[in-house]
């Protein structure tokens, strides 16, 4: 009797290990979407789903993405974690960006969102050319413009952040976030407004 107390004792312990490893793993790994991060997800990319085109099959890749950005952002003081974040989030906008079409509607945002984790890794130059080929995809995309300038500033340039954030104003004159980041960066004067009209984009992006 003693023998299989003995034996149930040693399985128990073993299981609790295993257990114990496959929590840490999880933890580590943070695959699986929190209820809000899964809500966050419906909302924000497959509340504009379009059920007729095929690329939307590969969209919860660019919901990992995401997900580890901002997981990524709430752990700068943790170096691994960071990291580790951060390198799955580019995994989810690569596949993405590898599996669907170059006409695909939501390839310009995922090329920034790329661009803005890229640019947590300290490599500017790579975002930068995520945001211009975002913008070369759709040149009224005011989300590219926005970052592309935010970028330019931040590196000092702000002459060249102004041009890029003008340019978006002129094509969408009454976006209120261009608006802002170009009082913010030009010291609170804003270019005159065009006088002509700038064709909005079809896809309906920001």
């Amino acid at each position: 009797m003693h023998k299989n107390l003995l034996k149930h004792a040693i399985r128990l312990g073993i299981l609790t290990g295993l257990l114990a490893l496959t929590t840490h793993a999880s933890a580590l790994d943070g695959w699986g979407a929190t209820p809000a991060e899964h809500l966050e997800c419906t909302k924000l990319i497959y509340s504009r789903k379009d059920p007729k085109d095929h690329d939307w099959t590969h969209m919860h890749h660019y919901c990992q993405g995401l997900r580890f950005y901002k997981r990524a952002q709430k752990t700068r003081n943790d170096a691994a974690q960071f990291q580790h974040n951060l390198i799955n989030s580019l995994n989810g906008y690569d596949y993405v960006l590898t599996h669907t079409q170059k006409t695909f509607r939501m390839r310009p945002e995922v090329l920034v969102m790329r661009g803005r984790t890229l640019e947590l890794m300290s490599r500017d130059d790579e975002a930068a050319m995520q945001y211009s080929e975002a913008l070369e995809l759709d040149a009224n995309f005011s989300m590219a413009y926005g970052a592309l300038g935010n970028l330019l500033a931040r590196q000092g340039q702000k002459s060249e952040a102004l041009k890029i954030l003008g340019e978006g104003m002129r094509r969408k004159p009454n976006n209120r976030y261009l608006q802002a980041r170009y009082a913010a960066i030009s010291g609170g004067d804003l270019p005159l407004r065009p006088t002509g009209d700038v064709s909005e984009a079809k896809t309906g992006t920001p």
